[in-house]
């Protein structure tokens, strides 16, 4: 008879899963194991993040590229990328692509990651993540003070951006490949769409 190995990491997520009785929290996320899967925590359910493709990494490091450059000579505030939790209420941990905290904001900025929201978020939509990202992830942000959304269409090579604090449901532009990307968060920042999707 061949002994039972025990695997915590295994032990650990199935009994979180299997206590249904309640939403988790973030104590019960912070209880996750590191170095294994990336997962978020959206409306007290666990969702595991896969690894993103490499023309989601493209995009993701050419918008990262560009604001990053201009915040070296704008001080304007702080950038951070996933993985990076952001901690909204007691049920909520999200992994946005990338956050922007303003000056005014970098006291929400923790050792672990953020206690409350980023200015900007943006997040590059797949098939996996993107009813997350559109649904109650936007309804989320909106709610606890995010100021501006990006969701970036790979696809389509589009950008939706909302801001939150005048519309929720209906975005403020939709730009295209011979649009330009700026916003009033970053005064100056002006970046062809192209040379975010460029191949």
């Amino acid at each position: 008879m061949s002994a039972l190995t025990f695997d915590p990491f295994f032990f650990k997520i199935t009994t979180m899963l299997k206590a249904k009785t309640r939403p988790m929290t973030r104590h019960d996320y912070a209880l996750l194991p590191e170095g294994g899967p990336n997962y978020q925590l959206i409306d007290g359910e666990l969702h595991m993040a896969p690894a993103p493709n490499r023309r989601h990494q493209q995009i993701v490091r050419e918008l990262a590229f560009f604001i990053r450059r201009f915040l070296e000579d704008h001080p304007l505030g702080e950038l951070y990328f996933a993985p990076f939790d952001i901690h909204l209420g007691d049920i909520h941990v999200f992994q946005p692509d990338i956050a922007f905290f303003s000056t005014k904001s970098l006291s929400r900025l923790t050792e672990a990651g953020a206690e409350g929201a980023p200015d900007l978020a943006v997040e590059v939509l797949s098939p996996k993540t993107a009813a997350l990202d559109k649904g109650v992830k936007k309804e989320v942000y909106s709610r606890f003070g995010v100021v501006e959304l990006w969701l970036v269409e790979p696809e389509s090579e589009e950008i939706l951006i909302y801001r939150l604090r005048e519309n929720v449901e209906t975005p403020f532009a939709l730009l295209r490949k011979n649009d330009k990307l700026t916003t009033p968060l970053l005064n100056g920042f002006s970046i062809p769409l192209e040379r975010i999707f460029h191949r």
